[in-house]
C-alpha cells in the first residue's frame, strides 16, 4: 500500500512539475516576444553623429525650419509641420521679426517681443545645432496670415 501511495505521489508530482515548466515556458515566451528588436547599426550611428557635427559646425551658420507653434515658452519653441513636431531652444535676446502688410496694402516688416508669438502661429525659424547637440533658435520670423495675399 505505502508503495502504491508513493508511486502515485510521484506520478502526481512529476504531473506538478510538468504544469509548472510549460507556465514558465509560456511566461518566457511572451516576455522575448515584448522585447523590441532594432536593426542597430555601428556604421549609421556614427554616419548619423558626423551628420550632426557637419550640421553643427561653423561652415553651416544656418538652418530654416518652418511650423505652427504647439508650444512656446520663456526656454522653448515646438513646431510642427505635417505631422512633424521639433523642439527649438529659444535664446533670451533672440531677434524676432513680423510679416505682414499695412493699412495700404504695401508688405511690411516689424521687430516684436517673443511675448506675441503664441500657439497657432505660423513661424519660419533660423536656428543652429549647439555644441550640445540641441537646436537653438538665432531669429524667428512670424509669417502674418494676411503676409501672402
Amino acid at each position: 500500500m505505502f508503495r502504491i501511495r508513493s508511486i502515485i505521489a510521484l506520478i502526481i508530482l512529476g504531473f506538478a512539475i510538468f504544469i509548472i515548466g510549460g507556465g514558465a515556458g509560456m511566461v518566457y515566451q511572451s516576455q522575448k516576444n515584448e522585447i523590441p528588436k532594432t536593426d542597430f547599426n555601428i556604421d549609421d550611428a556614427k554616419k548619423c553623429n558626423l551628420l550632426v557635427e557637419d550640421l553643427g559646425s561653423e561652415v553651416i551658420t544656418s538652418i530654416i525650419a518652418y511650423g505652427q507653434v504647439v508650444d512656446i515658452n520663456s526656454n522653448q519653441v515646438i513646431i510642427s509641420y505635417q505631422g512633424n513636431s521639433v523642439e527649438i531652444k529659444l535664446d533670451q535676446n533672440i531677434t524676432v521679426y513680423s510679416f505682414g502688410k499695412d493699412n495700404n496694402g504695401n508688405h511690411i516688416q516689424d521687430k516684436i517681443d517673443i511675448k506675441e508669438i503664441k500657439k497657432g502661429d505660423n513661424l519660419n525659424v533660423i536656428l543652429k545645432i549647439m555644441p550640445n547637440k540641441e537646436l537653438s533658435a538665432q531669429t524667428i520670423f512670424l509669417l502674418l496670415s494676411d503676409f501672402n495675399t
